[in-house]
């Protein structure tokens, strides 16, 4: 008991602060013998060693608690960093599509503009051949006409001429008629009046 007692007294004494309080008993004690005394020094060496790693190995626990701790901290983070990764990822590889999507379509009604502006252009072309075939059909009829109109006014004119011709005749031949019967009726009045008288 005196050895443990030594022992502890030589542990609190390498303490800072720490007032050893001797009692009454304890200083009766004999002094230890030097032998023993290397025994208990070794042996305090050895507590005192296997207490330190027993407080480096219990502060090294708690800070492997704590790393652990701060690691699963750290893990959550990345998981959710890579899940909104992966979340921007498909945002853009479907942003990425539609813009292609666009692009296609895009690129297709580009396309179809040109188609049409090739049709517009060939039916313009066919409507300026068509409005000139119809302005030469047009001038074809109206020369036509004219020339029909001309023959009609001119087989008209003829026939008023000849069925003038024909009237001034009869009136000649009427007139003469007339004249005939009048010159025979006025020879006739003597005649007449002879008879009369």
């Amino acid at each position: 008991m005196g050895l443990k007692k030594a022992v502890v007294d030589d542990l609190l004494a390498d303490i800072p602060n720490v007032t050893i309080v001797q009692s009454p008993s304890s200083q009766s004690l004999p002094k230890p013998k030097p032998k023993r005394l290397k025994k208990a020094q070794a042996k305090e060496t050895a507590i005192q060693h296997a207490d330190s790693f027993a407080m480096q190995a219990f502060d090294i626990k708690k800070e492997l608690v704590n790393k652990t701790k701060e690691a699963a901290s750290l893990l959550k983070i990345v998981n959710k960093a890579e899940a909104k990764m992966k979340t921007l990822m498909d945002q853009a590889k479907l942003a990425k599509q539609a813009q292609e999507e666009a692009d296609e379509k895009a690129g297709a009604a580009e396309a179809v503009a040109k188609v049409l502006e090739v049709e517009k252009k060939e039916a313009e072309a066919k409507t300026a051949e068509a409005q000139a075939e119809l302005i030469v059909a047009l001038a074809t009829k109206e020369a036509e006409i004219k020339a029909a109109d001309e023959k009609a006014f001119a087989e008209e004119a003829a026939d008023v001429k000849e069925d003038y011709k024909k009237q001034v005749k009869q009136d000649e031949e009427d007139k003469v008629s007339k004249d005939a019967i009048l010159e025979k009726t006025t020879s006739d009045v003597p005649i007449a009046e002879k008879s009369i008288d």
